[in-house]
């Protein structure tokens, strides 16, 4: 557990995580935009995770961010849309599902989630790659600095209709991805 201001961050399987509390993970995933599919897909997905994580004020849920399994569908998709080769993002965990609430912003809870998270995927050699918009210059600079590098071309989303662009990270004992500096 990271302490990082007065938050503490949390991990958890989702298979041995209570309903309520995925509940809880889905409800704000969704309060931020960071999940677009129906309440019963979420929760499937939600369900194959790796891992979830919770930043906490005491007993309050401040943010989450999840490391995923994504589907093969939409594995595909990002690769077409970003023109990398397929089968270039396969059997790599994505780092996403991340929303703050807006009174937890701006104290390193994004920062702390994704190395917490970027931590439990080295220790268990998961390949990752994450989406981050391309007017997050300040993520990007982060990302660079933890050995991330931006795969492919920029593409802008069928969901929100911003751009976004495509980060691995290379992990030198499976040659694809992982590092516990993340974000």
């Amino acid at each position: 557990m990271d302490n990082i201001s007065y938050f503490t961050v949390q991990l958890q399987n989702p298979q041995g995580t209570f309903f309520d509390t995925k509940e809880q993970f889905v409800d704000m995933a969704r309060s931020g935009n960071a999940i677009s599919d129906s309440r019963d897909g979420t929760f499937n997905l939600v369900e194959r995770a790796h891992q979830l994580a919770f930043l906490m004020d005491g007993d309050a849920t401040m943010g989450v961010m999840g490391l995923k399994r994504p589907r093969e569908s939409y594995v595909e998709s990002v690769e077409r849309r970003a023109d990398l080769p397929r089968g270039y993002l396969n059997n790599l965990a994505e780092l996403g599902w991340c929303c703050i609430k807006p009174e937890a912003r701006g104290k390193n809870g994004l920062y702390a989630m994704g190395k917490a998270l970027m931590q439990y995927a080295e220790g268990q050699h998961l390949p990752v790659y994450t989406i981050v918009e391309t007017s997050a210059e300040a993520r990007h600079k982060l990302l660079e600095e933890a050995g991330f590098s931006q795969a492919g071309l920029e593409y802008v989303s069928e969901f929100s209709g911003k751009q976004y662009g495509v980060w691995v990270k290379k992990d030198e004992q499976s040659n694809t991805t992982a590092d516990a500096d993340y974000l």
